[in-house]
């Protein structure tokens, strides 16, 4: 309608005001796909919460959610140690190295219990005077003795498994760590091209002012003008993107550490030692027994 009036009134040509009609059919295509993708995700939101799909109630606009600090230097890297898929590689490497113990102690004699007694029980002198005494302990030695071999093919396939379940276990590490390395780039990066981006909006909302004192002043064609908001407006928009990315790199960094950090996290860095170097890595000598002797 603006732009019809001042083209009735001769204060622009048939082109401005069908570039003007041009760029607000974009705007109105663009509002349109950003809230059908608001609608789908208030949808999503409400079916997580057990909830119909339907409205979500909003609080602060995204531009004044408040970010967090910056991230300190010197995070200890046991922090990853609360990562739910660490825990889970933890578990199953300690129940593999431990039925290797199984499978070890199975290979020595199992004595019952009569067995023992005849050795440490202080009736020793009456037990030996018994015939029969030794005779007992005899069968409880033949099984394991007999079937040592297979005992030992035992423990072998646990070291194997053990040793696979580490190799899992290495690779779970790796991989938290570097998910949070990219959180962390992500972080610093975001962070500063939101900064460049605020300055180039600065920089367009000036041009559209000067612009539109040019058109005023019979300088310029509202050409010009249309020009500067279009550029302004993709600013801004570019901009409201990158807040939000720069958000949500934050929750990545928070999911790839297994939770935040806190002052107290920063305590427990020792002194003098470097940032990042203690960790829930364990060495292959640590965890997988030496082969069967």
């Amino acid at each position: 309608r603006i732009a019809e009036a001042r083209l009735r009134q001769g204060m622009i040509s048939r082109i401005d005001a069908d570039q003007f009609e041009a760029e607000r059919a974009n705007a109105a295509a663009r509002a349109a796909e950003l809230t059908r993708q608001m609608v789908q995700k208030e949808n999503q939101l409400s079916v997580l919460l057990g909830r119909p799909p339907g409205q979500v109630a909003r609080g602060r606009s995204l531009t004044e959610q408040v970010l967090p600090p910056d991230v300190p230097a010197g995070l200890p890297s046991e922090l990853l140690q609360r990562r739910p898929d660490l825990v889970q590689a933890e578990q199953e490497l300690a129940a593999a190295t431990a039925r290797i113990g199984v499978a070890k102690a199975d290979r020595f004699p199992k004595l019952s219990i009569t067995g023992i007694l005849g050795v440490a029980s202080p009736q020793l002198s009456r037990l030996v005077a018994d015939e029969t005494a030794f005779g007992v302990v005899g069968p409880g030695l033949a099984g394991p003795l007999l079937n040592a071999q297979i005992l030992g093919f035992q423990q072998d396939a646990a070291e194997a498994q053990s040793r696979e379940v580490l190799a899992r276990y290495e690779q779970a590490v790796l991989v938290a760590f570097r998910e949070v390395e990219d959180a962390l780039v992500a972080v610093r990066t975001a962070r500063e091209q939101r900064d460049a981006q605020a300055q180039q909006v600065d920089a367009l909302r000036s041009a559209l002012r000067l612009a539109n004192l040019r058109y005023k002043g019979g300088l310029a064609n509202y050409l010009d003008v249309l020009v500067a908001q279009r550029n302004l407006f993709e600013a801004e928009l570019a901009l409201t993107g990158t807040h939000r990315l720069q958000l949500v790199s934050v929750v990545q960094l928070y999911k790839a550490l297994g939770g935040g950090w806190s002052p107290l996290d920063m305590a427990q860095q020792q002194p003098g030692q470097a940032p990042g170097t203690r960790g829930p890595a364990v060495p292959a000598t640590d965890v997988v027994p030496p082969g069967r002797g």
